[in-house]
C-alpha cells in the first residue's frame, strides 16, 4: 500500500471491543508509531502501559467528575434600580432620569472539569480542576459600566487524612467513651484569568476609554479534627 491509498481509505474508530491487546501487538504499534518525524528529531513523547491489577489499581484510585450547568442571564433585568417620575407634574418630572438600558445579558453554559487521584492508602488525595464561563455582558457602550468577560479558572489540590478509619474499628462501642479519633489537612491554589477588554465609547471622557481584566490569585488551608 502506497501513502495515497493509506490517505484515501483510512477510517476513524470511535467504538472499540473489551477485549484486551496482546503485548506483542502494542509493542509493534508503538514502534512504527516512533518513527513518525518531530521536529529536529526531539521526540517529544513518552509512552507508558498498564494492564492487568496495575492498570486495576490505578483506575481504583482515579476519580473523574464532570458537569454543565447553563445559566439563564438573559431574564436577568440588571442590577441597577431603575426610577421614573410617576406623573408629569410637580420637581420629579423636571429632574433629568437616565434612560432604561437594554445590558445585552446573555445566557451561558458553563462547564467544569474535576480529577481526584488517591495514594498512599487513600491517605494523600491530589486534585485538580478546571472551568470555563464565557462572557455574561457584553463590553459597555451605553451610559453603565458592568464590566464583564472571558473566565478561565485553574485550581491545584491536595488533602492528607490522618488518625482512625470508623469502618475499618474492630472494637464494639459500648458506652460513652471515644473509640477513636482522625482528622484532614485539605490544601488548594487557585488562579483565575479574565480575558482583558477595551472599552472605547464615542464620547471621549475620563470614563470612556479603558481597558479590563487581569488574573486573580487566591489559596486556602483547612484543618478538620474529629472524634467518634
Amino acid at each position: 500500500m502506497d501513502v495515497e491509498t493509506a490517505m484515501l481509505t483510512r477510517r476513524s474508530v470511535r467504538a472499540f471491543k473489551t477485549d484486551p491487546v496482546p503485548k506483542e501487538v502494542l509493542t509493534r504499534i508503538f514502534s512504527r508509531a516512533q518513527r513518525a518525524p518531530s521536529w529536529c528529531n526531539i521526540q517529544p513523547w513518552r509512552v507508558w502501559l498498564a494492564s492487568g491489577e496495575k492498570r486495576d489499581a490505578l483506575i481504583d484510585a482515579l476519580t473523574l467528575a464532570f458537569d454543565v450547568t447553563w445559566f439563564d442571564w438573559s431574564s436577568h433585568p440588571g442590577p441597577f434600580l431603575i426610577v421614573t417620575p410617576v406623573g408629569d407634574d410637580g420637581i420629579a418630572a423636571g429632574l433629568r432620569y437616565p434612560e432604561r438600558e437594554d445590558y445585552g445579558f446573555r445566557d451561558v453554559v458553563v462547564p467544569r472539569l474535576g480529577a481526584e487521584y488517591r495514594i498512599l492508602d487513600d491517605d494523600l488525595a491530589l486534585r485538580a480542576g478546571y472551568h470555563y464561563r464565557a462572557a455574561i455582558a457584553p463590553v459597555p457602550s451605553q451610559t453603565s459600566n458592568l464590566l464583564d468577560s472571558d473566565v478561565h479558572s485553574i485550581s491545584l489540590g491536595g488533602g492528607y487524612f490522618f488518625g482512625d478509619r470508623p469502618d475499618e474499628m474492630t472494637e464494639p462501642a459500648t458506652g460513652p467513651h471515644i473509640r477513636g479519633a482522625n482528622g484532614s489537612i485539605d490544601v488548594f491554589v487557585r488562579v483565575q484569568h479574565m480575558k482583558s477588554r477595551d472599552v472605547a465609547r464615542t464620547e471621549a471622557g475620563p470614563l470612556d476609554v479603558y481597558s479590563f481584566g487581569g488574573n486573580v490569585l487566591d489559596a486556602g488551608l483547612q484543618l478538620s479534627i474529629g472524634w467518634f
